[in-house]
């Protein structure tokens, strides 16, 4: 279960020539900081209304949760079970189905392919189910391939990075998210330390699959707003303390 670290985002922000915690925020929007599933697959989220887009709808009726016309969030199941999904779609269309997936620690979609320097969506799963570093080196292409993206990093613009890397649908909430951890980091919050994910969703009553996605992150804030805390939705150290959980390990 490799984690994102400091030193991995300092590498990445060399080559952005960006500050690293932005870096790190990205990272932890978007997959928790986390490069793989506890199995070591890579992390990925299947989007039913990105295979209804790339083959015209043809499985809406009969595949309806793997297949929309529009985004339904609980159409996802989180962690491995997201595999099932993309098993299903690969059984109905190989190529549509890889694409309709965002793979790993920065969640890159799948039809982003050739935007990361791969002639097919296969090449560009098989590299990210490689080493961890192969994560950071299609983030750094992604993001170089769109200069708007590199300068909106570079100045920290992330109503821009938002728009541009998550799309129009949810820009200000993908803002808001990453302005929050981005100033947790700038705080010196070492949030992808986090170990104990599992532990953390028993105490929040959620299923323990020890990965970090929409679920516990919403869950996160639901406990936070219910105990008077800064509903940032980052297990810091007065929300492990309320939670009854240790300190952060170093």
């Amino acid at each position: 279960m490799a984690r994102f670290t400091r030193a991995s985002a300092e590498k990445i922000a060399r080559q952005l020539r960006c500050d690293p915690n932005f870096v790190l925020a990205v990272a932890d929007v978007e997959s928790g900081g986390r490069s793989d599933l506890p199995d070591g697959r890579p992390q990925i989220l299947f989007e039913a209304q990105w295979f209804h887009k790339l083959t015209g709808g043809l499985y809406d009726e009969t595949h309806p949760a793997i297949s929309s016309p529009t985004w339904n969030k609980a159409l996802y199941r989180g962690g491995a079970a997201e595999y099932d999904r993309l098993a299903e779609a690969e059984a109905l269309n190989h190529t549509a189905a890889l694409k309709s997936a965002s793979w790993g620690l920065f969640q890159i979609m799948g039809f982003n392919f050739d935007r990361c320097d791969f002639s097919n969506v296969d090449d560009f799963v098989a590299f990210l189910k490689g080493p961890d570093d192969n994560d950071m080196e299609a983030f750094i292409r992604f993001v170089m391939a769109d200069h708007r993206m590199l300068h909106a990093m570079q100045v920290k613009d992330s109503f821009t990075f938002a728009l541009l890397y998550n799309g129009p649908g949810q820009t200000d909430y993908y803002k808001g998210k990453i302005d929050a951890s981005l100033a947790a980091f700038a705080g010196g919050a070492d949030v992808h330390q986090v170990s104990d994910i599992a532990a953390i969703q028993t105490k929040l009553g959620i299923p323990a699959d020890g990965v970090w996605g929409p679920q516990t992150h919403d869950a996160v804030i639901a406990y936070q707003r219910a105990h008077g805390l800064t509903p940032d939705g980052i297990v810091g150290p007065m929300t492990r303390e309320a939670l009854h959980l240790g300190r952060i390990a170093a």
